[in-house]
């Protein structure tokens, strides 16, 4: 995980959160925007390893998501000096188009109910 450079405490790490989908039960797919700067113009707030971190961790949720969801979906990994508002924007833009001619689908309220995800 991302820490200051010397140091060996672990920073970044978040509390464990459950995330309840009600969604459609058929395939889907797994979009991943992984964004990781470890390089920064003030060395204060160099992280050493938030670059990658932001690769592997992608990596793992693409390979999760796909046993998931059944299919890959689109993984974009912006780090370091890639990582601009633009560039940003940009690859929103490109997660949007590949989802906005999706059908929604939807499910009455007494369905199975909905799956936790840790």
């Amino acid at each position: 995980m991302a820490g200051r450079p010397g140091s060996t405490d672990v920073e970044g790490r978040s509390q464990i959160i459950e995330i309840r989908y009600d969604g459609p039960d058929s395939p889907g797919r797994t979009h991943i925007l992984a964004v990781g700067i470890s390089n920064y113009n003030d060395p204060a707030h160099a992280l050493q390893f938030a670059d990658r971190d932001a690769e592997q961790l992608s990596g793992f949720l693409q390979s999760t998501g796909s046993r998931v969801a059944g299919t890959v979906g689109t993984r974009i990994v912006l780090k370091n000096g890639d990582v601009t508002e633009a560039k940003v924007d940009e690859a929103f833009q490109q997660l949007r188009d590949l989802v906005q001619d999706r059908r929604p689908r939807t499910r009455s309220p007494s369905s199975s109910p909905a799956t936790p995800i840790r």
